[in-house]
């Protein structure tokens, strides 16, 4: 844990190696729903690179494991990033 001066609070740091895995992936997500931030490791070996996708939202810049049945997730979180990248297409449109 780091303390971050000043601010009185600390700020919660793990590296999760495997993390792009079935088991991996859903520790790195339980983990940033509880704000601590995390960095994942994998070597791909025995996993699916279809699986690991770019987020397609205007500002996001995040890697995301797509752990759908037939690899549809399209967004890294819909109720951020798929929320705001649907209504900034829907504004684009002139609606």
């Amino acid at each position: 844990m780091t303390h971050i001066a000043g601010s009185g609070r600390s700020l919660r740091r793990v590296v999760v190696t495997g993390g792009a895995g079935f088991l991996g992936s859903h520790l790195c997500t339980r983990l940033v729903s509880e704000d601590v931030e995390v960095v994942c490791l994998d070597n791909l070996l025995t996993g699916d690179l279809r699986r690991v996708k770019r987020c397609p939202s205007h500002d996001c810049l995040w890697l995301f494991h797509d752990d759908s049945k037939n690899l549809s997730r399209r967004w890294c979180a819909m109720d951020d990033c798929g929320t705001l990248d649907k209504v900034r297409r829907y504004r684009e449109r002139g609606n």
